[in-house]
């Protein structure tokens, strides 16, 4: 607000300025205008980002936590709609390396590849003062050698799991969102780790026998089929195996969907804002939506029943995404 009020005042001097001078001759407003329509524009970004700040519904965030919680509950109950979700919740347990820990705000965030992690270390990064020695771990490298650095031991996590005075968060998007971006950011580029990893143990149209070669490009499909048949990463792995919802009460759970007001209430909150800003992540994998147009609904109700409790826990929809881009299956009563 305090900008939007200097500038204003700043239009308003100009406009005075500009009323004299006209009156004794000195100039022509037309040579003025453009920095006055300039300083109106900034003015008007000012009360527009102000105006977006405002509209962000905070309870979306305590709802989303408690509406967790009361699911890990049920969880437990084998009389509950949710008692036939393979036992799942019971093996959930705390894996450091999908856990780093800002010591200056005392902020313990769980990571979720593929949901603008290397945006999130990069702030990290920018928050620790203690830069000297990262920029030596980092060696020029990539942000993710960051993490073990960066990651407490596990009694700490546990410790700080229920501890109040550390503020804990992870982010989440839709998991059909988040496979077709590991697909399409790990496999179509040839020259990932993941691609190098995994491509000659996923079989060719699910023929037993029968793999990928290096330099291959696996359909959709088959990665889909992958993932099912067990081939394991972090760039798809569960968030509730990753980030143990059930064990770790979470100050703040946000969606990649939620945009940029949920990445700057979590900077307000842990008080990571005193310290560096943050822009949220582009979604890149909304170009390649048509692939799940080529996957048959058999399959993807596979895919679904294998991301079942983070499509619960985390309240998003298989059949609504889909739906979106036209592609029609059904799911059961709970998607």
């Amino acid at each position: 607000m305090a900008n939007v009020r200097n500038k204003l005042v700043q239009v308003t001097v100009i406009l005075s300025m500009l009323i004299v001078c006209k009156q004794v001759g000195l100039l022509s407003l037309d040579s003025w205008y453009p920095q006055l329509e300039q300083s109106l524009q900034i003015s008007n970004q000012g009360n527009e980002n102000t105006h977006q700040e405002n509209d962000f519904d905070v309870t979306m965030i305590t709802e989303r936590t408690k509406n967790i919680r009361n699911i890990c509950q049920k969880l437990k109950d084998e009389k509950s709609e949710y008692s036939g979700i393979n036992g799942q919740q019971t093996n959930q347990k705390i894996e450091k390396l999908f856990f780093v820990k800002e010591p200056e705000t005392n902020t313990l965030f769980c990571l979720n590849f593929k949901v603008g992690i290397s945006s999130w270390l990069g702030l990290f990064y920018n928050v620790s003062q203690s830069k000297e020695k990262l920029d030596e771990i980092l060696g020029g490298g990539k942000l993710y050698k960051l993490i073990k650095h960066l990651s407490p031991s596990e009694s700490q996590i546990m410790k700080d799991s229920t501890n109040m005075d550390v503020f804990k968060f992870m982010a989440v998007r839709n998991p059909l969102d988040r496979v077709l971006s590991a697909y399409a950011n790990r496999f179509v580029e040839h020259s990932s780790g993941q691609y190098k990893k995994h491509i000659t143990k996923m079989k060719k149209n699910g023929e037993e026998g029968v793999y990928y070669k290096m330099g291959e490009l696996p359909t959709f499909s088959d990665f889909l089929q992958y993932i099912i048949d067990g081939g394991e990463d972090a760039h798809w792995k569960t968030y509730w195996s990753a980030c143990s919802p059930c064990v770790v009460n979470y100050n703040a759970v946000i969606k990649l969907e939620d945009g940029q007001p949920a990445i700057d209430y979590v900077l307000q909150k842990s008080g990571m804002i005193k310290y560096a800003k943050m822009n949220g992540a582009q979604n890149k994998s909304s170009k390649r939506l048509d692939e799940y147009k080529k996957v048959s609904c058999e399959l993807l109700r596979k895919i679904y029943k294998f991301y079942q409790l983070d499509f619960i826990l985390f309240d998003f929809s298989a059949k609504t995404y889909l739906e979106n881009i036209n592609v029609y299956c059904e799911f059961g009563d709970i998607n």
